[in-house]
């Protein structure tokens, strides 16, 4: 995404939060999470230092307690319970940023969190496709040129123009992932739960067998080589999942798999399909308090509808700055009018 569409993205953010909290739908999502008293999972990419402690600080001042996959896992195996107002945090991906912005954080108050690593990128060159995409895909790919359309094509042609762009541009590529001695180093904390995200971060449901068994497969013994340690946690890269694909993880002895789900974690939900709350960690700080509530995605996909733009944020935009426009064009158009008619 361009910093000015970015730049945008925020201030809408603001603004429908904004409009959230006014209307007292966040009080009401607030009051009820807090009396029904489900488990908040949060998962995060990557976060600034600022941000992530601002999130840290709202939920403490809200009286939730923060828990460990090993405890949720027990909670959802009925062998244990949790703390009232729970609230599980985990990492998506295995960004490099993190070591300086997150790891203090939860080693300060003793916050217990689990990153998701992608093994590729950790140990070959520390980039991730869809930085590529974003940056040459439109110029230098003749079809499949971005990120959405790259989520929807076969493993096999996703590999084959991944591999285009990095055999051309890897050397002018910053690192973003974190290096195998940072996965060590986090290992080594008790705070932390090194769990996998496949090993070239792939749409699971797009690839064949053979590629679903070897993405698994691989990044399990990576990272159980890397931290010497049993690795029992999965998460569905993009929350990208279907039946089989959650079969297959369960096969390679996995204990819980995470999705991207957008509810709360009730004592009856499936292991293996266990939901989370995106944060984005940018922007204004009311959107976060309304991710962290999981009110964020419903009331987006609803105005993404009534704009009939696919739940497609990038085409909502569009639509958006075309309105705008036409709106600004109006006001323009009446300026001149009561200019010329001296009034």
């Amino acid at each position: 995404m361009s910093k000015g569409r970015g730049i945008i993205r925020n201030i809408l953010g603001g603004i429908i939060a904004g409009g959230l909290m006014i209307t007292g739908v966040y009080l009401r999502a607030k009051r009820k999470a807090l009396q029904e008293n489900k488990i908040m999972p949060l998962f995060f990419h990557t976060i600034s230092k600022e941000f992530f402690f601002k999130c840290i600080l709202w939920l403490k001042n809200n009286g939730y307690v923060f828990i460990s996959t090993e405890q949720l896992l027990n909670y959802l195996k009925g062998n244990g319970t949790v703390p009232d107002h729970a609230v599980w945090i985990t990492f998506d991906d295995g960004w490099q940023e993190n070591i300086d912005n997150v790891i203090p954080i939860i080693t300060e108050y003793n916050i217990p969190v689990t990153f998701f690593i992608s093994t590729d990128p950790v140990e070959n060159g520390g980039v991730f496709w869809w930085s590529y995409v974003s940056r040459y895909g439109k110029k230098y790919l003749k079809t499949d040129n971005t990120i959405k359309k790259m989520r929807l094509i076969s493993e096999s042609r996703r590999e084959e123009l991944i591999k285009q762009l990095e055999n051309r541009f890897a050397a002018g590529m910053t690192r973003e992932a974190m290096t195998i001695e940072n996965v060590k180093q986090i290992a080594r904390l008790p705070q932390v739960a090194v769990g996998c995200h496949t090993a070239h971060h792939v749409m699971m449901t797009q690839c064949n067998e053979e590629e679903l068994n070897y993405e698994i497969k691989t990044s399990k013994e990576k990272l159980e080589n890397w931290i010497g340690k049993s690795v029992n946690c999965f998460s569905y890269p993009e929350g990208d999942y279907n039946s089989h694909v959650r079969e297959v993880v369960q096969r390679y002895r996995f204990d819980l798999a995470a999705t991207t789900d957008n509810r709360f974690i009730s004592d009856n939900d499936d292991p293996f399909l266990v939901p989370r709350f995106w944060v984005r960690g940018e922007g204004f700080f009311s959107a976060a308090k309304c991710q962290m509530l999981g009110i964020w995605n419903p009331f987006m996909w609803k105005i993404l509808k009534m704009f009939d733009v696919d739940h497609d944020f990038d085409k909502f935009l569009a639509h958006l700055k075309n309105v705008l426009a036409d709106i600004f064009e109006l006001l323009f158009a009446i300026e001149v009018f009561l200019s010329s008619s001296g009034i």
